[in-house]
């Protein structure tokens, strides 16, 4: 036969304890927890709700100018000297390139060079006036000749003086003419000679034509003087490269896209989309708060409001808005702020904040916002124009202790 044990009384007593002590744990555990989270739920909550009631956020951008190398004519791009995110200095050299419509017109064989024809012209202009000084030399020596005969006359009385007279007239402008002539002689020969210099520089020579295929090969040669250099103007750094080298252009196409050191040069500012409900607050000379990221926020100061329209990304749209179009205001970064090279891309998307609560509002020597106001029929109102006539003697002292 099987055997049962049975546990006595006590022991499920005791075990039934067991169990409801570890439930009360697990409950108030779960409690705890519940507890928490809801406690961190209403803090950020309560974050949140501070946060929208005390500051305004606007979304914006950065807008920088950029300095696009474009090509002035049809060109072959030979070399390029400088990559994406190189420095270069003034006087640096940034590609070298060459002219193809000279090239293109040296190898029609039924095409002369303007040049030769110039220095024909030049050499037939020379011989000309060599022929008419040979003539108004033969004319003086005639002249003088007849004077000669006609003051001969005159003392065996044969003839007068109105002759003579007229005679001497015609020698003295046939003289003058002379001179005139032979003044042009070195000025002519000085043209011949620095047109053949080019002649001899150029890429024409006779019984072989330039090819295309010489500049894509290198062999230059007497070419070296068609080959030109693009020279950097200000400090910059190489942003982009449009073109490959050995590439023909056209006019106008870009080349190389440059961005000036000098935020000041290059208009590195911060546009932000206003509301309409929002054009109140970003008056003239209000401080702000420009958040590129979580650890980069950088102080400005309101420059201009409705600087004109712009449509709305759609990501920042909402679905009451009646009209995609909001105002634009300019934020001037304040000097003497360092920014990482990077926040200062053009179209880098930023946030504009500021605080909707005027703590200061009964400091006496807290300076003011400003709002440019215009009175129709009338223009700007008296505030208004003192207001910017005493920004613009800021802004002038101001360049004159940066430059």
């Amino acid at each position: 036969m099987r055997q049962f044990q049975f546990n006595s009384l006590s022991d499920q007593d005791n075990n039934i304890e067991e169990v409801l002590q570890y439930r009360r744990k697990k409950i108030a555990r779960q409690q705890i927890a519940f507890a928490t989270i809801l406690f961190i739920i209403l803090l950020l909550l309560g974050v949140y709700l501070f946060n929208k009631i005390t500051y305004t956020e606007l979304d914006g951008y950065v807008s920088i100018e950029l300095n696009v190398k474009k090509s002035l004519d049809d060109v072959y791009v030979k070399d390029l000297y400088v990559r994406p995110g190189d420095f270069v200095v003034p006087g640096d050299t940034l590609y070298s390139y060459v002219y193809t419509k000279p090239l293109i017109d040296l190898t029609n064989n039924t095409n002369e060079p303007v040049i030769l024809d110039r220095g024909r012209q030049l050499n037939q202009k020379y011989s000309d006036l060599i022929e008419e000084i040979k003539v108004l030399r033969a004319k003086i020596a005639t002249l003088r000749k007849q004077i000669a005969n006609e003051d001969h006359n005159i003392s065996f009385g044969l003839s007068g003086n109105s002759h003579k007279w007229d005679l001497q007239r015609t020698l003295q402008v046939t003289k003058e003419e002379l001179s005139a002539k032979m003044a042009q002689l070195p000025m002519l020969r000085s043209q011949i000679s620095q047109l053949g210099r080019s002649i001899k520089a150029s890429a024409y020579r006779h019984g072989r034509n330039f090819m295309i295929n010489d500049v894509v090969t290198g062999k230059f040669g007497h070419m070296e003087a068609y080959l030109q250099y693009s020279i950097a103007k200000d400090s910059s750094i190489v942003t982009d490269i449009y073109v490959p080298e050995k590439t023909y252009i056209f006019a106008q196409d870009p080349v190389l896209e440059m961005q000036s050191i000098n935020l000041e040069r290059s208009e590195a500012r911060v546009m932000v989309y206003v509301p309409a409900n929002k054009v109140k607050d970003m008056t003239l000379g209000r401080h702000v708060e420009v958040e590129f990221s979580d650890d980069l926020i950088l102080e400005g100061t309101v420059a201009m409001m409705g600087m004109h329209t712009e449509e709305l990304p759609e990501h920042l749209r909402s679905n009451f808005m009646r009209s995609g179009r909001v105002l634009l205001a300019l934020v001037e970064l304040v000097p003497g702020q360092n920014i990482p090279y990077w926040a200062v891309t053009n179209r880098m998307p930023v946030k504009v904040r500021f605080t909707n609560l005027d703590l200061d509002a009964d400091d006496p020597g807290r300076k003011k916002y400003h709002n440019i106001m215009m009175t129709t029929g009338s223009g700007l109102t008296k505030s208004s124009y003192k207001f910017l006539k005493e920004r613009n003697d800021q802004m002038r002292k101001r360049n004159r202790h940066n430059f």
